[in-house]
């Protein structure tokens, strides 16, 4: 979602841009994988090896079809179709910037490490091995190698849309040689805006009069998204606060746990429009966010732009979003009770909520535009082609 929204501020400056991926439809196919290749592949991952065997990213780097772009701008390199053993090749044909999402890159399998730091020594005897990206068998300290190897033979211009990412991005031995700039995510104020509260709770089935409270993720039930926090700060409000509220849940995972809460449940699912998503944040008096661990979580900047305030914990990249006391509230990691304080508070203090919902979309216009996201963006492609070394 991202990429197409940098992708979208390109175009409409006048860029021409390829988007590439498994699924793009392009005139380029090269990714496509034949059955010797995903025979490999399933042995591979049973070594605890993925990516390794597509080899569509070699085709790419010794493709003519590269020789009509000035620049590769990566994103996400571990969706099972990329091959981060072609980065030296693909950096020597053209000079490549590379935003990470989460902290894969320099890991040896994990988007995030949670409370460990073997990324920093290696990795090995991994304690997160089945989070995603799943890994069938404990490689991580080869796979840390195998990035090393890589990454020291290519050229790259990293960039991380939050000051957390791009901070640990700069302390890993992996990455560490390579220049790393923090460009943030951009958000249309002019699409993402609030629609008027009757309209939006109409949309969804919701009380007019309830207190709704919103929580986002695309599964609440992944240990990461802090599915369990949130039910134990729920469970913990005082029965007359619960009665006057009602948690609406967005999003493709199972709200079945949180019908113990005693707080009134509603079920969004999975929408697919901006539109529905503007509804959904419209609908909403506060936004429960209590992710563990987070980059620059582009459902607060949707919220945020919708006048949505919101507690979250003070996690990766939240705080960039999050200014505590002013567009939300900033809970210490993962202190569930200070939490439901800082909700009691808000829950009671309706202009304050306002107020802090105005600064959230002031802070969304001023500081993550469209405009200046693409503006930061072709500086670097700038200075990536003017300082590239191609192959000899």
């Amino acid at each position: 979602m991202a990429m197409n929204r940098l992708r979208e501020s390109l175009v409409a400056d006048s860029h021409d841009v390829e988007v590439l991926s498994s699924d793009a439809k392009t005139d380029w196919t090269g990714f496509q994988q034949g059955k010797a290749e995903q025979m490999l592949g399933k042995v591979l991952w049973r070594a605890g090896l993925d990516h390794l065997h597509t080899r569509g990213s070699f085709r790419l780097a010794n493709s003519d079809w590269l020789e009509s772009f000035d620049v590769i701008h990566l994103h996400n390199l571990h969706a099972g179709f990329f091959n981060y053993l072609a980065l030296p090749l693909l950096a020597r044909r053209k000079p490549v910037v590379w935003t990470l999402h989460d902290m894969w890159a320099f890991t040896g399998h994990c988007g995030y490490s949670m409370e460990c730091a073997r990324w920093k020594t290696g990795c090995g005897k991994c304690p997160h091995l089945h989070t995603y990206p799943y890994m069938h068998r404990d490689a991580s300290a080869l796979e840390w190698r195998l990035k090393r190897w890589s990454y020291d033979q290519s050229q790259l211009n990293i960039t991380a849309p939050s000051r957390w990412l791009a901070e640990q991005a700069r302390s890993s031995p992996l990455l560490g040689k390579h220049p790393v700039l923090h460009i943030p995510y951009s958000i249309d104020t002019q699409i993402w805006k609030p629609a008027p509260r009757a309209e939006a709770r109409q949309r969804f089935g919701l009380p007019a009069d309830a207190i709704v409270l919103l929580a986002v993720a695309n599964d609440l039930t992944e240990p990461r998204k802090g599915g369990k926090q949130l039910l134990d700060i729920l469970q913990g409000l005082p029965t007359a606060v619960k009665e006057k509220c009602v948690l609406l849940v967005a999003g493709k995972g199972n709200s079945g746990p949180f019908e113990t809460s005693g707080v009134r449940v509603f079920q969004a699912g999975y929408l697919e429009t901006e539109r529905d998503r503007s509804l959904l944040y419209s609908a909403a008096d506060l936004m429960l966010f209590t992710s563990m661990a987070d980059n620059l979580p582009l459902v607060l900047m949707e919220a945020m732009a919708c006048e949505l305030p919101v507690v979250a914990f003070d996690v990766g990249g939240v705080s960039d979003l999050v200014r505590d006391h002013e567009s939300g509230s900033l809970v210490a990691p993962f202190d569930t009770g200070r939490y439901a304080e800082s909700l009691l508070h808000l829950l009671a203090e309706a202009d304050l909520r306002q107020a802090m919902g105005q600064k959230g979309r002031q802070l969304m216009a001023s500081e993550f535009s469209q405009k200046r996201e693409a503006s930061a963006f072709l500086d670097l492609y700038a200075r990536a082609q003017e300082s590239h070394v191609g192959a000899a």
